[in-house]
C-alpha cells in the first residue's frame, strides 16, 4: 500500500504519521479519486477509539494521509509476542473497537478490513482503529489480475463470495479478532488460502467451550452470534455487540486498568 513515516507538524510542533501511498495509485485516475473521496470521509471521524486524520491530498505525484501519531503497539504485534493480558483487558479492547465502529457506521462508513494490525493499543491501554479511508483500497483488486488483497482470516463470508460489504461485515471481522485474542488462534485457520476461505464460508463458528472452556459461557454465545454466516443473524449493530460484551465484563468485577501495555 505504501510507506509510513513519523514526522513533525511544524505549525503545531506535534508528531504525526504520514502514510505515502504507492505510485501506482496516483497513476490510476479511478484509484486516486476513490482514495481522495474515502480519505475525506474518514477525515470526518473524530472519536476516542479512531485514529484521527489531520490532512490528505496529493503532492509531487504522491498521495498521502497525515494522521495522529499514537504511541503504543499494534494488537497484531502483541499477539505475536504472546503478550499476557487479563480477560477483562481483552474485553475492554474489543469494546473499544466496537465503540469506534459504531460511531463510523452511524456516519455511513464501513472499515472493511478490521484485523489486529489495524488496531493500535495506546499507552493507556485503549484501542484505536487505524486505516479508515484506505481499507477499501487494500481489499480491492488493485492489479486487475484476480489476486485477492487484504487479510482473509478476518474476512466475512459475504466479502469472499462477492456480496455487498456492510457494517455487519465489520462485526464478523471483530468476532474473528475477538476469538484470536481470547484463544491465541485464528478461528478459521488452515494451511492454504483456499482452505481458509472455504472454512469461513462453510464451517460453523468454533466453540470457546471446546477451545477455552475456562472462559465464561456468555462469551461463547456472543462470539457465535458475531460469527454467524448469515449477516441477518449477527448483531444488529456494533452497540448491541458492545453491550453484550460489557455485561460479561461487568460480571468479572475488575476495574479498567490504565497502562496495560508496556512500551518498548
Amino acid at each position: 500500500m505504501g510507506v509510513v513515516y513519523k514526522a513533525i507538524d511544524p505549525v503545531l510542533n506535534r508528531p504525526v504519521a504520514i502514510k505515502v501511498m504507492s505510485e501506482g495509485m496516483a497513476q490510476d485516475n479511478a484509484l486516486r479519486e476513490r482514495f481522495l473521496r474515502e480519505a475525506q470521509a474518514a477525515g470526518s471521524l473524530q472519536h476516542p477509539n479512531v485514529v484521527t486524520i489531520y490532512d490528505f491530498g496529493e503532492t509531487d505525484g504522491h498521495l498521502f494521509i497525515a494522521m495522529e501519531f499514537i504511541e503504543g503497539t499494534d494488537l497484531e504485534e502483541l499477539l505475536e509476542r504472546g503478550h499476557v493480558m487479563p480477560l477483562a483487558t481483552k474485553i475492554d479492547i474489543i469494546v473499544d473497537v466496537l465503540n469506534g465502529l459504531s460511531y463510523a457506521h452511524r456516519r455511513g462508513i464501513v472499515h472493511r478490513d478490521i484485523k489486529p494490525a489495524n488496531i493500535r493499543i495506546d499507552g493507556e491501554g485503549h484501542a484505536r482503529i487505524m486505516d479508515f479511508g484506505v481499507a477499501h483500497l487494500s481489499t480491492s483488486n488493485l492489479t486487475g489480475t484476480g489476486v485477492m488483497m487484504g487479510t482473509p482470516n478476518y474476512m466475512a463470508p459475504e466479502n469472499i463470495t462477492g456480496e455487498e460489504v456492510t457494517p455487519a461485515s465489520d462485526l464478523f471481522s471483530v468476532g474473528a479478532v475477538m476469538y484470536e485474542l481470547l484463544t491465541n488462534a485464528k478461528p478459521f485457520a488452515a494451511d492454504t488460502l483456499h482452505r481458509v476461505l472455504f472454512r469461513i464460508v462453510s464451517d460453523p463458528p468454533p466453540s470457546l467451550a471446546d477451545t477455552a472452556p475456562e472462559l465464561p459461557p456468555a462469551l461463547d454465545r456472543v462470539l457465535k452470534k458475531a460469527l454467524a454466516k448469515d449477516r441477518s443473524e449477527r448483531y444488529a449493530n456494533a452497540t448491541e455487540f458492545a453491550n453484550d460484551l460489557s455485561a460479561v465484563r461487568a460480571s468479572l468485577g475488575a476495574p479498567r486498568a490504565s497502562r496495560t501495555v508496556s512500551q518498548r
